[in-house]
């Protein structure tokens, strides 16, 4: 959920730029933009409702001929205060680890500032959760996520061995170490 949630925030931050890229114009901008927040909350919604609208659906659902429903139920069991610990704790996580890779793309000499870099680690971040990759790829496939969307902010075209050393080191620090360990 932080990963959308956050994800889209960093789009609609950055939608006139992606607009403009994609289609050539802003027209609608604001339309884009109020779409994204509307489905946000939809989402926060559903996270914190999850009980009542778990009860509506599961009426209108044959538990023995899909069985695989009684899972969905994980969330139910928790309170408000629970889920919003819960929460909580995947947007500090999520910040630290934003916060790494901007302090990476520091380190390897590329000029950004604090808002875009986090802001473009969010996408980045959503952008991999939505392409499917298998391990053998994943490395490849972040880098190239990463170079395509800073080339959105006017930063790839420079840096592209920056992005991919950062983006490297990111994950062997979060993924391969933590793996050894």
């Amino acid at each position: 959920l932080m990963t959308i949630l956050l994800g889209g925030i960093s789009i609609i931050y950055f939608s006139k730029q992606l607009l403009y890229q994609f289609f050539g114009s802003i027209n609608y901008l604001y339309l884009t933009n109020s779409a994204i927040a509307i489905i946000l909350v939809l989402l926060i919604l559903l996270f914190f409702n999850f009980p009542r609208i778990e009860k509506i659906l599961f009426k209108q659902i044959d538990r023995k001929k899909y069985p695989f429903v009684r899972h969905l139920n994980l969330i139910s069991k928790y309170s408000s205060s629970e889920l919003t610990t819960i929460l909580s704790f995947s947007f500090i996580r999520y910040i630290i680890y934003s916060l790494q890779f901007y302090f990476l793309l520091l380190t390897f000499d590329l000029e950004l500032n604090l808002i875009e870099g986090i802001l473009t680690a969010f996408i980045i971040f959503l952008s991999l959760t939505l392409v499917p990759s298998i391990a053998i790829t994943e490395l490849g496939l972040r880098a190239l996520i990463a170079i395509s969307l800073f080339d959105f902010i006017g930063k790839s075209a420079e840096s592209e061995l920056a992005i991919t050393s950062a983006t490297s080191m990111l994950w062997f620090i979060n993924i391969a170490l933590a793996a050894l360990i």
